[in-house]
């Protein structure tokens, strides 16, 4: 199965570790996993398995207006 997540950027909490768990145990079934994201470098807790797509953006501030 091949799945693809896009989280624009990690976030303190609850939801972040859910979704890089989930995203881990896809992986190590040997699904591929596709994970798109503004953060750079990507999160330390995902997998290697994992296809890490940097989405570029060109500011570093990720709220208002401008980024919405």
């Amino acid at each position: 199965m091949r799945v693809a997540s896009v989280y624009y950027t990690h976030k303190p909490g609850g939801f972040c570790k859910r979704l890089y768990r989930l995203l881990n145990v896809l992986a190590e079934a040997q699904h591929q996993v596709t994970y798109f994201t503004l953060d750079q470098p990507p999160p330390s807790s995902l997998s290697t398995n994992i296809n890490i797509r940097i989405i570029p953006f060109p500011f570093q501030d990720r709220s208002g207006l401008l980024f919405w």
